[in-house]
């Protein structure tokens, strides 16, 4: 428990740094009977015209990829997989995410849910950050630290690490919990 009295982060899951094609080929291969996907990037968008995509994280319920776009630049086996409209993309705040995708030439996401709107669409803040709801409907508590963090220097820092798979490994049980409260009032 923290001094708040929230409890700490005790969920284990395989965390996968991928930063070769055969790795990303591999995770891919072991996401692909998924019903679901969770999705967050890390980008560079100070100094620059457009944002770099620095960093993806994809989740599945035993896994967290941590594709490393700077050291990579085929990333075929992901856009496939990410393409998939059988499989509900999750996001948080999708907009950014949504433009860097688009701009490194990802297909549009089709099937998409979005947990900041469908928060507000439950009748929480509009523009409620993940951290805060994490915290309001999962009683635990992120560290947000790394949030303006450098994604462009490798390797990453525990710290790092530890942010960008905590920003995924949370939207699937967000969207269970939502979509419910969602249903219950006929939204």
């Amino acid at each position: 428990m923290t001094k708040s009295g929230k409890r700490l982060i005790t969920k284990n899951i395989q965390i996968y740094n991928i930063s070769t094609l055969g790795q990303l080929k591999e995770w891919c291969e072991s996401a692909a009977s998924s019903d679901f996907l969770s999705i967050d990037t890390e980008f560079k968008w100070e100094k620059t015209y457009w944002p770099q995509l620095c960093l993806i994280q994809v989740a599945i319920p035993e896994s967290v990829a941590l594709v490393d776009t700077l050291s990579m630049k085929e990333l075929g086996p992901l856009a496939s997989l990410l393409a998939n409209s059988e499989r509900l993309n999750l996001f948080h705040a999708a907009q950014q995410d949504l433009e860097v995708f688009e701009l490194s030439g990802f297909e549009k996401f089709t099937n998409l849910f979005d947990c900041q709107i469908a928060a507000a669409l439950i009748g929480l803040d509009e523009q409620i950050g993940y951290g805060a709801l994490v915290s309001k409907l999962l009683d635990i508590d992120l560290d947000k630290s790394q949030t303006r963090s450098d994604w462009t220097i490798r390797p990453l820092s525990f710290a790092q690490t530890d942010y960008a798979v905590n920003d995924v490994r949370y939207l699937k049980e967000l969207y269970e919990l939502m979509k419910h409260e969602l249903m219950n009032l006929d939204r």
